[in-house]
């Protein structure tokens, strides 16, 4: 059982963000009915906070409102996993572009930092930290920090309600084999591109980064596992025409000055 804060002011929120850490960690499983007597007894609470805390996740994407008969987990689908994760790539690039463009030492310093309490550099670190939720809370620092210079206020603020579903994925994903991939390579390298000012490369890596988790997870789902390769391709393409689609550009026929004017646009988005 917890309880949550008996302050009004901020009791909806914490119950939220409870609720949201149990759904994320699977704990609260998708499609589960989120009964309000029995979430009542279980957070010690009232219905009015209650439902305040519900509308606020159904908000962010993690529940779904059933009219009178209440609420419930949302769903996990490889369809959605794919919508999403190609949603994630378009404003993760837009923002990590106005992150280099503007970002100074300060935010230097805090990547170096968030990395480091990371441990992406341990090399003796067992996959069990996945499960690890101060390994948890220290990711999600670092993926903020790489973005947090971006100018563009509301593109983060999206780009936060987004990484709530996120996460629930790459949570999902933890518990599946990864194979060959390296994680902390992965962040090293995220590192690298990101403070070399290399706006191209570190945008290609957090695609790849991200797709790498869409493609575990769409390997282990008997609906797609017989299709990953083509399916991960596929999202590739239409991730491309939508970074080209503002230049009317499609990414096979682009030329070198196509390229240079696609940049120059970024780079105006960046210093928007």
């Amino acid at each position: 059982m917890m309880k949550v804060s008996d302050s009004p002011k901020t009791q909806a929120e914490m119950l939220a963000n409870a609720i949201r850490q149990e759904i994320v960690r699977g704990v609260l499983k998708p499609g589960d009915r989120l009964g309000m007597a029995a979430l009542q007894e279980r957070y010690e609470v009232g219905v009015s906070p209650l439902r305040e805390a519900l509308s606020r996740l159904t908000t962010l994407g993690l529940v779904t409102a059933e009219g009178q008969r209440g609420f419930r987990v949302a769903q996990v689908s490889a369809g959605d996993l794919i919508d999403l994760m190609k949603t994630m790539v378009w404003v993760e690039s837009l923002a990590l572009r106005s992150a280099i463009a503007h970002g100074d030492r300060n935010w230097e310093a805090e990547i170096i930092a968030s990395a480091h309490r990371l441990g992406i550099n341990d090399r003796d670190q067992s996959d069990a930290r996945f499960f690890d939720e101060t390994w948890e809370k220290n990711h999600r620092l670092f993926h903020r920090a790489l973005v947090a210079a971006s100018r563009a206020s509301r593109l983060l603020d999206y780009r936060a309600l987004l990484y709530e579903n996120v996460d629930r994925y790459r949570r999902l994903s933890a518990f599946y084999e990864r194979g060959t991939r390296d994680v902390d390579g992965e962040h090293r390298a995220l590192v690298d591109a990101v403070l070399s000012r290399d706006a191209d490369r570190a945008a290609g890596l957090m695609q790849e980064h991200l797709l790498e988790t869409t493609r575990n997870l769409l390997r282990n789902d008997p609906s797609t596992a017989a299709d990953v390769d083509n399916l991960i391709g596929e999202v590739a393409t239409d991730i491309a025409y939508g970074l080209s689609a503002r230049q009317g550009i499609a990414p096979s026929t682009a030329t070198p000055e196509d390229r240079r004017s696609e940049r120059n646009l970024a780079q105006m988005t960046a210093d928007a």
